[in-house]
């Protein structure tokens, strides 16, 4: 089964922009200069654009905190290193997803493997795009429109997702490209 080709707009890849992008759906950016907004934020505030319900937020919420180990606090950490307040002596999904709301904790890998587990990639445009994600059909149809828009000069960083961690495909040019479309 392969990824149907769309006939939308395609994403501002020359832009430095981040977003969420879909080979199928609507794509969209936002701006995140001061800690305002992150990609978990955009799930938390409109699950329903990414597939998600409240109850698949609150597993991944609960995984993310069964998984914490209080003697790790690089695992609350954001990309502003603000540190999760551990003075809050319940911690459950409520709590959390209010802390994501508000881009206090901006990353949680359970509910963002959620996602792209539903085909979306974490995006950033620019002089060197980002794509992150599960699904190499939906990289490889990204690749393709940052071709379109941006012509032979791409680079791009692909961090691939997997059970056991991750993959990272670095391209340069248009044969690194070619040779991970063939992949």
């Amino acid at each position: 089964m392969g990824i149907k080709p769309t006939t939308r707009k395609p994403f501002p890849w020359r832009l430095d922009c981040a977003g969420w992008w879909h080979a199928e759906k609507p794509w969209f950016t936002f701006y995140h200069p001061y800690g305002e907004e992150y990609h978990i934020t955009q799930v938390i505030k409109s699950p329903l654009r990414f597939g998600i319900t409240d109850s698949e937020i609150d597993q991944a919420i609960n995984e993310f905190i069964r998984k914490r180990d209080k003697s790790d606090k690089e695992y609350y950490l954001n990309t502003y290193n603000r540190i999760f307040d551990d003075d809050v002596k319940t911690v459950d999904a409520k709590i959390i997803r209010a802390l994501m709301k508000d881009g206090v904790i901006d990353l949680c890998a359970p509910l963002a493997k959620r996602v792209y587990d539903k085909g979306w990639l974490k995006v950033y445009g620019g002089d060197d795009c980002s794509l992150e994600g599960t699904s190499i059909p939906a990289m490889k149809a990204a690749v393709r429109e940052i071709i379109t828009v941006k012509g032979k000069g791409i680079d791009v960083d692909i961090l691939q997702i997997t059970p056991g961690g991750h993959t990272n495909y670095s391209i340069y040019g248009m044969s690194d490209a070619e040779r991970f479309l063939l992949k």
